[in-house]
């Protein structure tokens, strides 16, 4: 939020949702380090084995996903807020995106979404 409050663009948005969700991963895998052990019932080193080779791609895989569903649903759902004067309007409104902009960067997250959920599938060994 940070890096898009400093730098209200398209290049800002993406950059934050980039380092937001490389700090969400760090966060989950500490997160996953201490609290893991009680449920599974498992020594801690144990679940330091799991870290790296389960933990750290299904945290980067939520991330990413989270990120491109950001992309793709924050513009409409803002602007659809905003029209019923729930949200108040932008103090400081970027320049609004050109149309073929817009469009290159919906069908870039629809092509990142799309890719997760099949990397998904086969991961899960459904494809």
């Amino acid at each position: 939020a940070l890096i898009y409050h400093r730098h209200h663009t398209i290049k800002g948005a993406v950059l934050g949702l980039i380092v937001g969700s490389v700090l969400c991963v760090a966060a989950m895998l500490l997160w996953n380090w201490l609290v893991t052990p009680f449920y599974m019932g498992q020594p801690r080193e144990a679940v330091e084995e799991l870290l790296i080779p389960y933990f750290l791609p299904f945290n980067a895989f939520k991330a990413s996903v989270n990120s491109t569903l950001t992309v793709l649903l924050y513009k409409p759902v803002v602007t659809a807020l905003r029209k019923a004067k729930l949200v108040p309007e932008s103090e400081h409104a970027a320049p609004p995106v050109a149309g073929k902009k817009r469009l290159g960067v919906y069908l870039a997250a629809l092509v990142v979404l799309a890719t997760l959920i099949l990397l998904g599938f086969v991961l899960a060994d459904k494809i």
